[in-house]
């Protein structure tokens, strides 16, 4: 925690973070001034971590307001990472900026995050969530115990067909697509049985409820 480094010659003051995958949060007076692309692979390949990683420079822009942006290891400079938003949110405490069991706004140029370290040591990470990409599956086997090399953007171990923008952090969700023929009796049979269903819950509920009532007049 506000830790000294010496990064490609020069003191940085950094805070180290472990959500699952390294972060390394460097709290800055000018996030905008910082040159991301450049100062980015210097700290991911520093000798101080043998690993790589990911780094995120951070303005505080007030109580609980956090301004971030961040270089991710084998991809450069995003628009957001969770982890990383998520891990700043952990530095900004551990360097009181923050208050812990509240909820804190980080602020990433794509979009907000917002972040809430409880005392119980659980991160929880609330924002939106925007349908980017439809596609098919081409390959399950590019694991780093499956082949000798995995090249950026293949880390996730799954490859999609004309698709290669992953990031830390994303989650992805896979199907099976399977066609049926329905016709409009068994589609109308199958409403009716739903409604017969809900009727039969809702019925259900009103006799416990009312089984309830009575046991508190008694």
């Amino acid at each position: 925690v506000d830790y000294p480094a010496e990064i490609a010659g020069e003191e940085r003051r950094i805070t180290c973070v472990d959500m699952g995958n390294p972060h390394c949060v460097v709290f800055c007076e000018r996030v905008d001034a910082v040159d991301v692309s450049g100062v980015g692979p210097l700290f991911e390949n520093a000798p101080i971590f043998p690993e790589r990683i990911n780094t995120e420079f951070v303005k505080v822009l007030g109580e609980n307001t956090l301004f971030m942006r961040v270089w991710e290891r084998g991809s450069g400079e995003t628009f957001a990472c969770g982890t990383g938003a998520c891990a700043v949110a952990v530095a900004a405490v551990l360097n009181g900026y923050c208050k812990r069991d509240e909820e804190i706004t980080v602020k990433l140029r794509g979009g907000d995050l917002h972040i809430v370290w409880k005392s119980d040591g659980t991160v929880m990470m609330t924002g939106t969530a925007t349908h980017v990409f439809d596609g098919e599956i081409d390959s399950l086997r590019r694991f780093k115990d499956e082949v000798k090399e995995v090249n950026a953007g293949y880390e996730c171990g799954i490859s999609i067909v004309d698709f290669r923008d992953f990031h830390e952090g994303d989650i992805i969700e896979a199907y099976t697509m399977e066609e049926v023929e329905v016709s409009i009796a068994d589609a109308n049979k199958a409403a009716a049985e739903r409604r017969k269903a809900e009727e039969e819950a809702k019925a259900a509920q009103e006799a416990e409820a009312g089984d309830a009532e009575d046991k508190k007049e008694d």
